[in-house]
């Protein structure tokens, strides 16, 4: 659910970037109503990690993959701080001042969400 809300607010985003400010204002607003789904949702990919590798901690604990998922969902949270940062800004300073650094961000974002996907295939694959 956090991935797919998370990607439809970065196409959103992405779609944005190619039109005016109103519909960049628009947009923003769209992914600053996704934030709470998003960061809760996260939440509970990162918990449902641990849980994981506690259930089978010697399976998990040296598996590089599953290592490099959790590793993936500290990036997401840390990205994920950066939007809410720039999303603040944005709405603060107007969108056209920090528009290139909220394009970023939702770049990365779609980025690891897409890799967070990927990894979880494998891993499931991997078991």
């Amino acid at each position: 659910m956090a991935g797919g809300t998370a990607l439809v607010a970065d196409r959103q985003i992405f779609r944005a970037a190619r039109t005016g400010p109103k519909q960049r204002e628009a947009a923003l607003a769209g992914l600053h109503g996704s934030h709470r789904t998003v960061i809760s949702w996260l939440a509970v990919v990162g918990l449902s990690g641990v849980l994981m590798a506690s259930a089978d901690w010697t399976t998990f604990f040296h598996s590089r993959l599953f290592w490099t998922k959790m590793a993936v969902v500290g990036l997401l949270a840390a990205n994920g701080s950066a939007m809410i940062f720039l999303d603040r800004r944005a709405i603060r300073d107007g969108v056209a001042v920090r528009w290139a650094g909220v394009l970023a961000v939702s770049a990365v974002s779609f980025v690891l969400w897409i890799s967070i996907v990927f990894l979880g295939t494998l891993l499931m694959a991997a078991s």
